[in-house]
């Protein structure tokens, strides 16, 4: 949700004219702007914030993963003390169904399936990569853990080329879309390879280096 949007909307939550007992809030989906819709509704609503992990992943900062310049504790923020310093309730899973008529949303986490009603909800659940053919075979951004893997299988890659691997391709390395995040994530392919090149031995003019986009 937009942050003039998310805004606008708690101002809605918290009016005065809402009196009686507290509404119930749920924030499904934790993004960037939870934590000051956490802080906005303390002591006026019943908010519970509901996220797979207990942190949110810095997103501008995850693609540096690629090139082990950043670790995982370094992109991620802490999610859970936030909700418990605003009196809020965390529940660990992700909102799988939606019913806007009842009020009511579907949630799947490790406890099981349950339902839960609400007054007001905040939906922020990030996106998904749409499926493509083969997409099993590749690494995606999300989560961040995927970013840490390929760090690891390119330089595994270098590793078995300075063996004499001579499997073609092995040292080609793509990116797939051009958005803000491809040119980042390029630079810091770049800066990987540029690592382990001297690492092995082996010139970094052997690598090839894509970016696809359309």
């Amino acid at each position: 949700m937009p942050p003039d949007k998310m805004r606008a909307r708690l101002r809605e939550v918290t009016a005065p004219a809402m009196k009686g007992s507290l509404p119930t809030v749920v924030l499904a989906g934790c993004g960037y702007g939870a934590i000051d819709a956490l802080r906005a509704l303390k002591g006026q609503a019943r908010v519970i914030a509901i996220n797979p992990h207990p942190y949110i992943v810095n997103s501008g900062m995850s693609t540096r993963l690629l090139s082990g310049r950043f670790s995982l504790d370094l992109v991620r923020i802490p999610l859970l003390e936030h909700v418990q310093a605003n009196g809020a309730q965390f529940l660990p899973g992700r909102v799988t169904h939606m019913q806007p008529q009842a009020q009511t949303l579907t949630l799947e986490g490790a406890g099981g399936i349950q339902t839960l009603a609400y007054d007001y909800l905040l939906v922020n659940v990030g996106r998904e990569l749409r499926p493509i053919d083969g997409m099993q075979h590749a690494f995606a951004i999300r989560p961040a853990e995927q970013l840490v893997a390929a760090q690891t299988w390119i330089r595994q890659c270098w590793q078995r080329a300075a063996q004499g691997d001579p499997t073609p391709g092995l040292l080609t390395f793509g990116v797939v879309g051009g958005g803000c995040t491809g040119p980042e994530l390029m630079g810091e392919l770049y800066d990987l390879c540029r690592e382990t090149s001297a690492a092995t031995g082996i010139p970094l003019a052997r690598a090839r280096l894509l970016l696809i986009h359309g």
